[in-house]
């Protein structure tokens, strides 16, 4: 009898003899959630603790951290006891926890084969033990990154020992199904371990299984330290180190394990086929996959694939994604790496090195405001730039890049916009500079072509090329040759004895500029020139599409063709390349090209987002690949078998130039996200992108389940997460069915109604679509349209004139009781040239509407731009709006002029509250605008997206920032929250989407030692400054000692005192009287009720009472009906959102008691919608 089936054998022996009273782990985690229960936990830790010792074991090759590891694992299982809706076993959940704390310890310990060595022959060499050590860790990682519903069987049957009936009970499913799943699991980690070059024994997955028992003083001992850490805190320091979130917040890091995926399995297990088929019920689990640690950096520009802090999912990839537009893109000679130039305007530029094979970025070094006006390789594989500081500078530095002790090139602050005033009738100044640049193929030479603000002959110099040092300290050489004009691009043919020429266009005014330019051809070695001819224009975005091979020139055309040169004979022949977007508003234009290495290939690329392949000699199309937005870089390495493309969109594509297909496949989007939707829980995601393409995701395994080949503009899920509907670029309104990805729209929609923003009404009955100028509602689900709302026609404040356009409706959304409408708005227009659409906003405005009747109420605001954004506050009070403008009186008069990112409106009064205060932006950023808002449905925070790949989370009792989630590598154009509010979603233009922890809990590190007495007293101090990012550290840092928390509020929190008619009366009789001690006594009683006071104070006024009583009660209703709250009312809100975020038994009692306060008081409020979000009556 093998060793594996004597462990299966022993297993059900153990587990036989209570089998049938045995509690489901279910039940002994409600027990020790509910009671702290030690038994209970003891219990768990006897069941699963072989197989996570085991599971440390194989994954850290170090005995004492492998314990840390163990141990690690049930702590982090009571922490989270009362935190998941756990269903049946947690044996799949803790093999995953355990793999992931393992990664993490890791290190910690240099690698050495260990605990898998048992399995092995005495007789094995110490290689063979590392190698087969390395075997099992890679098994382990790739069963614990599968999906839930695969990793669970096979970890019960294979890790545990379970029988099949056995498993099928403890995941609540059929026999049939689970024989299913395992036979696709078992494929699908065949897959990935094919790619991974493991090679198992007959045992298989068997070989895992070990330790199946655990000692039972153990057992005790782990189940104490266990008890103690999830109520108290206190934990041994190299535990803490291990289940601290990495800043804060446990991180699934899956997306990174599957794009490592790789290798082979040869078990003794029969395979069949997997089915990528997700149309079967999952099996509804919370076990998070294993995250990837963070890469150990070897610089500070070595970059980390890990997830950012606070993010438990990516979905799609970062590898190739460069920051910005690429603008310069070169291959080392031996054809590993890849070298890019790409960035903005406004907040980075960058310098970035690919594995060319894998796509993983091996360094960037971030630039900000540097121009690149050369980027190169030398035979030696160096890799060398000329970097600028800025536009003004003509100096610039010859860096090697792939010297990582180099200093790096100094930089400016971006600069704003900068005007020459010329003196009318002053003389023009010629002002001589380096103009462009170009380095011979044996890595020797710089060629320098100079130019002036005159018209005068000008000379391309020679110097020795160095680096580490500015050009104008290189050594000259001789030779050299004198081009008759300003020179405007320089270029080595690759044999280096010809050197080729450009005159600098000249611009004739009115955004025109010369069709022709002179072009010299010259020996290098005699300096004599060989021929000149005039040849088009070259289109330039953002340099000119110029290339040489040999004799051979080709220049790139706006009209979308490309023109020839023969560089012998100064010869042009036309090369059809006909880059003309098929789209109305397009574009045209070939705007990059590249020779192969052997000549006989051209790859050009242009506006209609397309990269193709010709054969020279034949003038033939050989292929052409749709990837991109404008193509503006193209590369072939050395080989000529691969080519590089890329563009604005900040993706680069490699293919294999024989077949055309991706060299580099890699999951996810491929241009930028704009649209996100999260279900209720947050484990499933759709994303629409910039692609043309529609994602289904599930976010645990980070793990695409489908693509269906749509362009959207909006996109939302039913309240039930069932549906999945999306507003498409052409306006129409899509939905699918998200299971099964099957279409479900129904046939009856309006086919004039123009759909881009959609969302639900609070009750979830009701589907509100927003787009063009008309706002459609529909119930839900049956999607009859309930009401069309036309919006007024477009007024302009920005430019006086003839109005053009019409509105278009950005957003709308409903009041949380389901009663008004309000609409952000902006009137556009376009104009066409050069087969381009230019659009233009302005004009924006928000109306406020019955939405029962679809009339509009009154006009709530306006400006001269645009707004970003606009939704009602979580109490209905006020409404939250993007950008300034002017806010309307409910007379419709103007009133108030307002600024700023973000505004709260009070649409009773017409009357603007706040801004919102944002932070300064970094020094290197020249101008940052917001993308995205969204609301937490709790109402205490607002989230808002930024061009710097910056989301700041914002208070919205105080406007101020209290956090902010850094991870997007640019524009963040999608936030959406999942309905319980604990997960947000962003898209970016980088190409992926985030899913963060927002949560309370997701910030909270545990802590060594609970929190002294005075240490909570000073926190709860902090709480309730009006600094709120001071609050919220201090929030965060009460959570992590939760039983010290608790004792605090439930001494200093009392519910709001209910005011009697018999109390009000004295009190107004009394601030009446004549004596002065009287009056100020009965406003300190009156005060003592606070918020919960305010409507009857409000009603005592209607009596007209006496000027001293008026007086006292209106500033009564300032201090404590005002839109600014006081110390006591934030420490309120926030002590609120800290019992719901401990969520414990004892934290609802005390919401409970404040529930049951005054009615009308905020807090009582507060404490109320805090328990039904917990799911309390």
């Amino acid at each position: 009898m093998s060793r594996f089936t004597l462990l299966r054998v022993a297993s059900r022996s153990l587990r036989a003899q209570d089998q049938a009273v045995r509690p489901t782990d279910a039940d002994l985690l409600a027990r020790f959630a509910a009671t702290h229960d030690e038994l209970a936990f003891t219990e768990l830790v006897a069941r699963h603790g072989g197989m996570v010792r085991g599971t440390a074991r194989r994954c850290v090759h170090d005995a004492h951290v492998a314990e840390d590891v163990y141990q690690a694992a049930f702590f982090v299982l009571a922490r989270k006891a009362g935190a998941i809706r756990w269903r049946g076993t947690v044996a799949p959940w803790l093999h995953a926890t355990t793999v992931r704390l393992a990664r993490k310890a890791r290190g910690r310990v240099c690698p050495a084969p260990a605990s898998c060595a048992e399995t092995m022959s005495p007789a094995a060499d110490p290689s063979t033990t590392a190698a087969w050590a390395e075997s099992c860790r890679v098994l382990d990682e790739e069963l614990a990154a599968l999906p839930d519903e695969l990793r669970g069987p096979l970890v019960l049957c294979y890790l545990k020992g379970y029988s099949r009936d056995e498993a099928a009970a403890a995941l609540a499913c059929s026999l049939a199904m689970l024989k299913r799943r395992l036979e696709r699991g078992r494929v699908l980690l065949r897959d990935r371990l094919t790619r991974r070059g493991v090679t198992l024994p007959a045992a298989g997955i068997g070989v895992l299984v070990c330790d199946l028992g655990a000692g039972t003083a153990a057992t005790g001992e782990t189940a104490r330290a266990a008890v103690a850490f999830a109520t108290r805190g206190t934990a041994p320091p190299d535990i803490v180190a291990l289940v601290a979130p990495t800043r804060g917040g446990f991180a699934v890091k899956t997306i990174a394990l599957l794009a490592a995926a790789a290798g082979v399995l040869a078990c003794g297990i029969t395979f069949a086929s997997f089915s990528n088929s997700v149309s079967e019920a999952p099996y509804p689990s919370n076990d998070p996959p294993p995250a990837m640690p963070a890469e150990a950096k070897s610089s500070p520009d070595v970059p980390s694939e890990a997830l950012p802090a606070h993010a438990v999912a990516r979905l799609g990839s970062v590898r190739l994604r460069a920051s910005g537009r690429v603008e310069r893109m070169a291959f080392s000679p031996d054809g590993t790496r890849l070298a890019t130039w790409s960035g903005d305007s406004h907040v980075t530029d960058e310098l970035t090195i690919w594995d060319s094979k894998t796509g993983r970025a091996l360094r960037r070094v971030a630039l900000p405001g540097a121009r690149v006006d050369l980027l190169a390789w030398l035979p030696d594989g160096r890799g060398v730039a000329l970097v600028r500081s800025d536009f003004t500078n003509h100096e610039p530095l010859v860096w090697e890049f792939t010297d990582e002790k180099a200093a790096k090139p100094e930089v400016k602050p971006r600069p704003g916009t900068v005007t020459k005033f010329v003196v009318q009738g002053a003389p023009v100044q010629d002002d001589e500079h380096n103009a462009c640049y170009a380095i011979s193929p044996d890595g020797k030479v710089l060629a320098i072509g100079k130019a002036g603000q005159l018209d005068s002959d000008r000379e391309v110099q020679l110097w020795e090329l160095k680096t580490g040092v500015k050009v104008n300290a290189l050594k000259p050489l001789k030779g050299g040759v004198i081009h008759p004009g300003n020179c405007g691009n320089i270029h080595f043919a690759p044999d280096g004895k010809t050197l080729v020429v450009f005159t600098a266009t000249k611009h004739l005014g009115n955004n025109k500029w010369e069709n022709e330019q002179l072009v010299t051809v010259w020996d290098v070695k005699t300096s004599k020139e060989k021929v000149r001819f005039k040849a088009p224009r070259p289109a330039a975005n953002p340099r000119p599409a110029v290339n040489v091979f040999s004799t051979a020139l080709a220049i790139g055309l706006e009209s979308g063709d490309t023109s020839m040169w023969d560089l012998t004979t100064g010869k042009e022949r036309t090369l059809a390349t006909e880059h003309k977007s098929k789209k109305p508003d397009g574009g045209y234009g070939t705007f990059c090209l590249a020779f192969a290495p052997d000549g006989k290939t051209l790859a050009t690329g242009g506006r209609d987002h397309v990269t193709k392949l010709w054969d020279l000699a034949s003038g033939k199309l050989v292929y052409s690949l749709t990837d991109h937005e404008w193509v503006e870089a193209l590369a072939f390495d050395s080989s000529g078998k691969r080519l590089a493309s890329a563009g604005q969109s900040g993706l680069i594509r490699l293919r294999d130039t024989a077949t055309g297909a991706n060299a580099c496949p890699l999951p996810g989007h491929t241009q930028a996200v704009w649209s996100v939707a999260l279900n209720r829980d947050g484990s499933r995601a759709v994303t629409a992108a910039r692609d043309g393409t529609l994602r289904f995701w599930d976010v645990a395994a980070g793990t695409e389940q489908r693509s269906i080949p749509v362009g959207a503009q909006g996109l939302t899920l039913s309240p039930d997460g069932k549906t999945v509907l999306a507003a498409t670029e052409e306006g129409k309104l899509r939905t699918w069915d998200r299971a099964t990805g099957r279409e479900t729209t129904p046939a009856n929609l309006p086919v004039d109604m123009k759909s881009r923003h959609l969302s639900f009404t609070p009750d979830g009955k009701h589907l509100i679509a927003a787009g063009g100028p008309q706002v459609t509602v529909f119930d839900w689900p049956g999607l009859k349209v309930v009401r069309a709302i036309d919006l007024p026609k477009p007024g302009t404040r920005a430019v006086p004139g003839p109005v053009e356009g019409e509105n278009h409706c950005d957003t709308a959304a409903v009041s949380p009781d389901g009663k008004w409408l309000v609409t952000v708005a902006h009137r556009y227009w376009f104009r066409e040239r050069d087969g381009l659409h230019y659009g233009y906003a302005a004009d924006g405005i928000v109306d406020l509407w019955d939405l029962a009747t679809g009339t509009r109420t009154r006009r709530l605001a306006e400006a001269e731009g645009t707004f970003r954004s606009g939704t009602f506050t979580a109490d209905g009070r006020f409404v939250l709006v993007g950008a300034g403008g002017v806010v309307f009186r409910p007379d419709g008069s103007a009133g108030e002029t307002f600024k700023g990112e973000m505004n709260l409106l009070d649409p009773v009064s017409g009357t603007h509250v706040r801004g919102f205060e944002v932070p300064p932006a970094a020094a290197s950023v020249s101008f940052r605008y917001s993308g995205a808002s969204a609301l937490a449905p709790d109402g205490h925070t607002l989230y808002v997206s930024y061009n710097t790949g910056e989301i700041i989370g914002y208070e919205v009792a105080t406007g101020r920032a209290r956090r902010t989630l850094l991870g997007h590598r640019g524009y963040i154009g999608g936030l959406a929250f999942s309905g319980d509010g604990r997960r947000l979603i962003s898209g970016s233009h980088d190409g992926t989407a985030l899913v963060w922890d927002v949560t309370l809990t997701g910030a909270t590190a545990p802590r060594p030692t609970p929190l002294t007495e005075a240490e909570v007293e000073k926190l709860w101090q902090t709480a309730g400054r009006d600094d709120a990012k001071t609050a919220f550290a201090a929030q965060v840092e009460l959570l992590a000692s939760p039983d010290e928390a608790l004792k605090l509020l439930s001494r200093t929190l009392k519910p709001a005192p209910v005011p009697t008619d018999a109390a009000l009366d004295r009190i107004f009789t009394d601030l009446d009287s004549d004596v002065f001690d009287t009056r100020e006594k009965a406003s300190k009683e009156l005060d003592e009720y606070a918020e919960g006071a305010v409507p009857d104070v409000r009603k005592r006024l209607e009596a007209k009472p006496s000027a001293e009583v008026r007086q006292r009660a209106d500033a009564f209703l300032k201090r404590f009906d005002g839109p600014a709250l006081s110390p006591a009312r934030l420490q309120q809100t926030r002590a609120v959102e800290l019992l719901e975020a401990l969520g414990t038994p004892a934290a609802k009692k005390q919401l409970t008691e404040l529930a049951s306060g005054a009615s009308h008081a905020p807090l009582t409020r507060d404490a109320r919608a805090a328990l039904k979000r917990l799911g309390q009556p």
